[in-house]
C-alpha cells in the first residue's frame, strides 16, 4: 500500500479528474449541499498527492465549491496517475453493487422528518415508494394443483455466490415455523 496523509487544503487547489467516470447530476448535488449544510464534511474527499488530482469525492469536491467552502479535507495518495484512475473506477462501480436492505432504511428513516430527506439523498417520493413496497401484500400467483395435500414446497434460485447469504436469511426467517424443512442443492446446467 503507498502512502497516505490527511491534510486541510485550499479547495481551488484541488482538480477534478476530466475522466472521471461517474455524472453528478444538480438533483444530486443540490442532496450533497443539504448533507454539508447538515453534516459538514465527516469524510475526506481522496485526492492524488503528486498532482492534486481527484480520485474519488467528485460530488463532495463540487457541493462544497457550491456553497463557497474555501478548504475541504482531504486525503492524498501517493501513486501513478495509472493506479489513481483504476481506484477511480474501482470506487464508483464497487458502490453501486451493494443495495439497500428496505426493512433497515425506514426503520432508519421512522425518526427522520421529510425537511431531513435532501440531506439523507432522499425525496418525500423515495421514501413514499418504500413504504407502498412495505404495505402493498406480495401478489400469490396461483397455480393449477391436484389434490391439495399436506405439505408445500417453495423453490429458490440465484447464482452460486450468492447461496450461502441467501440460505442463512430463509433460515432466519423461517425460525418461526419449526415444521417447515430447508433442503440446500445445486442445479446442473
Amino acid at each position: 500500500m503507498k502512502a497516505t496523509s490527511r491534510a486541510t487544503v485550499k479547495i481551488n487547489s484541488i482538480i477534478p479528474n476530466p475522466r472521471n467516470n461517474r455524472v453528478h447530476p444538480p438533483d444530486q448535488i443540490e442532496m450533497l449541499k443539504a448533507s454539508i449544510d447538515r453534516f459538514g464534511q465527516p469524510r475526506p474527499v481522496f485526492v492524488r498527492k503528486e498532482n492534486r488530482m481527484l480520485i474519488a469525492g467528485h460530488g463532495i469536491h463540487q457541493a462544497m465549491r457550491d456553497l463557497g467552502h474555501g478548504e475541504i479535507d482531504v486525503i492524498f495518495w501517493d501513486v501513478d496517475q495509472k493506479t489513481a484512475d483504476e481506484y477511480l473506477l474501482a470506487d464508483n462501480r464497487l458502490g453501486e453493487l451493494s443495495h439497500f436492505h428496505r426493512d433497515r432504511t425506514l426503520a432508519l428513516l421512522e425518526d427522520v422528518t421529510e425537511d431531513a430527506y435532501s440531506a439523507l439523498g432522499f425525496t418525500a417520493e423515495d421514501v413514499e415508494a418504500l413504504l407502498e413496497k412495505v404495505s402493498k401484500p406480495p401478489e400469490v400467483k396461483q397455480i393449477n394443483t391436484g389434490a391439495v395435500a399436506d405439505r408445500f414446497w417453495i423453490t429458490v434460485q440465484g447464482p452460486m455466490t450468492t447461496q450461502s447469504a441467501a440460505l442463512q436469511r430463509i433460515q432466519h426467517f423461517m425460525a418461526e415455523f419449526p415444521d417447515v424443512e430447508i433442503e440446500l442443492g445445486t442445479l446442473k446446467n
